[in-house]
């Protein structure tokens, strides 16, 4: 407001509804001024009210003032400000005809009054008669989509990304191979075209937390378990946690603290009898490219570990499976098992011969190669549910198969059932507490499966199915087969 005696050509003065222009004043408690008030003290009141005749004063073309006249809850009349008022009656008092100054726009751009009538036809004013052309909203029909028309499809058939360069030789990490074949929709989204879907988890809290959600329940959990396996005290583990604001303050976080390491004992107790563990380098050449990364926890004696203070999921084990295997086809860090240990329980990857490792990461190489150019059609949940309703002699078989990387003189038949589970685990029902997760809610796989049709033009996308059972067994029928439960002794 510090330029408000100068003239401008157009002044626009937004909000002037009751209590919002003139502010309400609102005086503490010991506010001396507000109980005795004394000519000459500041009025905050009279001083809005004269920003307001400072702004119609310095309009020269155009002035425009609005106020929100109808309730979005009920549609009520709202009162205007006192200033609008007094304008109006001064208003009144000058111009003949000053209700056809006033407008009344509808409360939403999509009102049916905006597509009812031509673009021609007047609006309403206050006085009755009408005044000025029908504006057309931002929502006019030559602006809509038909609803009848489809959303294309995201990737079809045709669909070819450019491949980057893969020079002979270069470097894959381990993560972004654990990446490229746990979510492939999102890994070509995200990485090949450099598009973000994730909603901002990160946003400032508006509210203190007094009770959990399930992620922050689990990142308390981890906190704990980091934090014992470490050695600190639960009493600095509190405090941590206290001023990270993950945690209410008072008795409540202390007792979510509590049951946080009442949850994560046991498996304190199974990483510590692990034993001491160190991080190792692995560099091996294998389908053409270089493989390089670092297995974070690695015993000498019985080999690398994976832990989390929350369930073992697909992804944990397709990480703790490719660690698995480029320590197994490195010579001079070949390891017992891999072992990945969680609040649902614990597995662990039995020993495989230093030449099917090699091919098994050929394999995931190949897929990775795959994902360079097209969304690979698997699902983490649906895939995962589709391979565990085979049998261990059909998984040893197709395990065979993915080693010879060449076709078999005998087609594979998975059983009718599998399909079923992996729709199902794809679109899990959500009607309970404890439902699991599907593959459906994820932004990623809808962005990448849009407009995937079956023959009768219904939404799938599974189809081709031979294609996600490929790939699905590619990944999970090795995986599977040399997946044992428990922690090895």
């Amino acid at each position: 407001m510090s330029l408000r005696y100068a003239p401008h050509r157009v002044v626009a003065f937004l909000g002037l509804n009751d209590g919002m222009w003139p502010r309400p004043e609102l005086s503490p408690g010991f506010d001396l001024i507000a109980h005795a008030p004394e000519p000459g003290d500041a009025a905050s009141r009279s001083e809005e009210k004269q920003l307001f005749l400072d702004a119609v004063l310095a309009a020269r073309d155009r002035l425009v003032l609005s106020y929100v006249g109808r309730s979005q809850k009920d549609n009520a009349e709202r009162a205007a400000s006192v200033c609008l008022d007094a304008f109006l009656d001064a208003a009144r008092r000058h111009v003949t005809e000053a209700d056809q100054l006033v407008v009344q726009h509808r409360l939403q751009p999509f009102a049916a009054d905006y597509f009812d009538a031509s673009p021609s036809d007047p609006l309403p004013t206050a006085g009755g008669p009408a005044v000025g052309p029908r504006v057309p909203a931002s929502y006019a029909a030559q602006h809509l989509t038909s609803r009848a028309e489809p959303p294309a499809s995201f990737f079809d058939a045709a669909t070819r990304l450019s491949a980057p360069d893969v020079a002979k030789g270069a470097t894959l990490s381990l993560e972004d191979l654990a990446a490229a074949w746990t979510n492939p929709s999102r890994y070509v989204v995200r990485r090949r075209l450099r598009a973000n879907l994730d909603l901002d988890q990160d946003a400032l809290r508006d509210q203190e937390p007094v009770a959990l959600g399930g992620l922050d329940k689990w990142k308390v959990r981890q906190a704990v378990l980091d934090g014992r396996l470490a050695g600190q005290s639960d009493a600095k583990l509190e405090a941590q946690l206290m001023r990270s604001g993950l945690l209410p303050g008072g008795a409540p976080g202390t007792s979510w603290v509590r049951q946080a390491g009442q949850e994560v004992a046991p498996l304190v107790e199974t990483v510590l009898g692990w034993g001491e563990t160190e991080p190792r380098a692995v560099d091996l050449e294998v389908g053409g490219v270089r493989l390089a990364g670092t297995v974070r926890r690695v015993s000498g004696e019985r080999g690398a570990l994976r832990y989390r203070a929350g369930t073992v999921r697909q992804k944990d084990l397709v990480a703790a499976w490719i660690d698995h295997l480029v320590l197994e086809a490195s010579a001079s860090s070949a390891a017992r098992c891999t072992c990945a240990v969680g609040t649902s329980g614990t597995a662990h990857f039995t020993e495989v011969d230093p030449e099917h490792a090699r091919a098994y990461l050929a394999a995931l190489v190949r897929g990775w190669r795959r994902v360079q150019r097209s969304a690979m059609p698997l699902f983490e949940h649906a895939s995962y549910a589709y391979a565990k309703e085979l049998g261990a002699g059909d998984l040893a078989t197709y395990a065979g198969r993915v080693r010879q990387n060449g076709p078999s003189d005998e087609p594979f038949r998975p059983p009718a059932k599998a399909m079923k589970k992996a729709r199902a685990a794809f679109s899990p029902y959500r009607g309970a507490p404890d439902s699991p997760p599907g593959d459906d809610g994820d932004p990623y796989v809808a962005l990448a499966t849009r407009g995937r049709t079956d023959d009768r033009g219904e939404p799938d996308p599974f189809v081709p199915e031979e294609h996600f059972q490929k790939w699905a067994l590619g990944l999970w029928a090795p995986l599977l087969h040399h997946l044992r439960d428990g922690v090895p002794q």
